[in-house]
């Protein structure tokens, strides 16, 4: 009779510690797994709360502040921007966190209207970007015309990979107004407003190369 308590008392301690171990462990480990995965693929905006023991609730205070750090590092480069009086913007996202993380300035170097959904919602930040990329300037590589009415340009490149885009934004107006301008001097008789021999080489070469658009025409 001993030795059947003594095996049943055995068998309700396991399974009482097994219980424990799934409950306070097991999961535990696996809802910060979990958390991980997210964190890792970008969704910087979760948060680690296990505090069903002292270890778990250090490890999610850790966890919480190396994200924060990441976070941070996006207010520590519009800084720096700043301070440089380098007018550029940066901008970064993936597929898996669906969030974009930008800059300061990005808003108002793209004119982005702050009703606070083209830079929360990706499918929003991406179709944007398309808009942006169908406004490109001929002879001017990932150069593009933001706006209507003012003359404001920026130059757009981004880099891909496994883990999601890298874009940097730069406006380069003043180099592109003059370079134009002296292009218009260059090319453009000042007293007639016609152009002169150079420009009207460039015009007839641009001309010539696509006939079907040109039609007729007399000089």
């Amino acid at each position: 009779e001993m030795l059947v308590c003594l095996v049943a008392v055995a068998f309700v301690l396991a399974g009482a510690v097994t219980r424990h171990m799934d409950k306070y462990v097991v999961n535990e480990i696996g809802y910060i797994n979990d958390k991980m995965f997210w964190i890792a693929a970008g969704n910087l905006d979760d948060r680690v709360d296990v505090t069903s023991s002292l270890e778990f609730a250090r490890l999610s205070g850790y966890i919480n502040e190396m994200v924060k750090s990441l976070l941070d590092s996006h207010v520590k480069m519009s800084y720096v921007l700043k301070k440089t009086n380098l007018r550029m913007g940066v901008y970064e996202y993936n597929q898996k966190s669906g969030s974009v993380q930008y800059t300061d300035y990005l808003p108002a170097l793209l004119e982005i209207e702050d009703n606070g959904k083209t830079l929360t919602d990706l499918a929003e930040f991406e179709a944007f970007i398309s808009g942006v990329r169908q406004n490109a300037i001929p002879d001017e590589e990932n150069v593009y015309r933001i706006g209507g009415a003012t003359e404001k340009y920026v130059r757009l490149e981004e880099t891909v990979n496994n883990e999601g885009v890298l874009g940097v934004v730069i406006d380069v107006t003043s180099e592109v107004v003059r370079r134009r301008k002296i292009e218009v001097e260059r090319d453009i008789d000042t007293l007639t407003g016609l152009y002169n021999r150079r420009g009207l080489d460039i015009r007839l070469e641009q001309l010539f190369a696509e006939p079907d658009n040109l039609g007729h025409a007399a000089v």
